[in-house]
């Protein structure tokens, strides 16, 4: 089974604490659901990115980080991530 993280915000939110900083992030729950990662995120300016990968997300560094411009993952308005198991 997979673990999906949807959320919505009427303003720009930073996700780094769901997504990789906390003891429950999804980042640490791949370490049980290794078979790979998958992020959907809407912007203002660029609407709908897809990002996927079918390592786990806890050892890949491209995770959260959807571009390689940015350093730490930016706000955005939503994001809909999951890891697979």
């Amino acid at each position: 089974m997979c673990r999906l993280l949807g959320v919505v915000s009427s303003e720009r939110t930073d996700f780094r604490l769901s997504l990789k900083e906390a003891p429950r992030s999804l980042a640490n729950l791949s370490r049980e659901h290794p078979h790979g990662w998958g992020l959907a995120v809407f912007s203002d300016g660029d609407g709908w990115t897809i990002a996927k990968q079918a390592e786990c997300a806890h050892g890949d560094e491209r995770f959260p980080r959807r571009r390689r411009r940015q350093p730490r993952p930016a706000p955005h308005r939503a994001r809909a991530p999951q890891v697979r198991r």
